[in-house]
């Protein structure tokens, strides 16, 4: 039971004892002012029913409003979480993509990749890998909880994750079949067999801005508005 319950059952039973305590004085010790005692028990009795009332309803809305924040802070906590993991993400995606253009990676090689270059190389697909995953992961918990997302435009949201996750993924595909054939030793296969990831580590207006950045962007300032919201609701004393 919970503790506010037990204080209210509690003040009850005390006030129906004391009300019975006053009563049997009427009945049993001043019998001739018993009608004027009944009048006053009535009004105490009115006057109870009064504030219990005010107070169960009070104490209702009290809790609602905690009820409320508590779910509006999880939801808040929520969408920053997801920021949080999109941003890392494509921070990551960045990186790599400027670490292999830095080596050479950037324009279709006709010759073997030098050890350097392919140990860079996987070490870049691992990071993609795994930002897909972490996108992956994100488009899914925004899946399952799309109605209580953001206020709005969770559409918006789950369409552009969707976009960006297709980007990254169709890169991973391409890797995880050709992936194989790159090793120091023998490279049946060279870079401009990778249009996907060619597309990725050309320039940025081509490709990556477009299916990557944009997406993200429109993500990111569609959370941070509903963020912003929240703070509102807070600074007015709404949450």
């Amino acid at each position: 039971m919970p503790p506010t319950r037990r204080i209210l059952l509690g003040t009850l039973g005390v006030m129906a004892v004391l009300l019975a305590a006053v009563a049997g004085i009427a009945v049993f010790l001043v019998p001739g002012r018993r009608a004027d005692i009944w009048i006053e028990l009535a009004k105490a009795c009115i006057q109870l029913v009064v504030v219990v009332s005010l107070g169960g309803i009070v104490g209702l809305v009290l809790r609602s409003i905690d009820l409320w924040r508590d779910e509006a802070r999880a939801v808040y906590d929520r969408r920053r979480g997801i920021l949080e993991q999109l941003v890392v993400a494509y921070q990551r995606l960045k990186f790599v993509r400027r670490d292999l253009r830095a080596i050479g990676l950037g324009h279709p090689a006709r010759e073997r990749l030098r050890a350097e270059q392919l140990k860079a190389l996987r070490e870049g697909m691992t990071s993609i890998i795994e930002a897909d995953l972490a996108i992956e992961q994100v488009y899914r918990e925004v899946d399952d909880a799309r109605a209580n997302f953001v206020p709005v435009d969770s559409d918006v949201v789950h369409e552009q994750l969707r976009r960006l996750l297709e980007y990254v993924g169709s890169i991973v595909d391409e890797w995880e079949r050709y992936g194989g054939e790159f090793w120091e030793d023998e490279q049946p296969i060279r870079m401009r067999d990778l249009p996907r990831l060619q597309a990725f580590l050309g320039p940025a207006e081509d490709d990556f801005l477009p299916r990557a950045g944009e997406p993200l962007g429109r993500v990111e300032w569609t959370v941070r508005r509903a963020l912003s919201y929240y703070s509102l609701s807070e600074y007015l004393g709404l949450s």
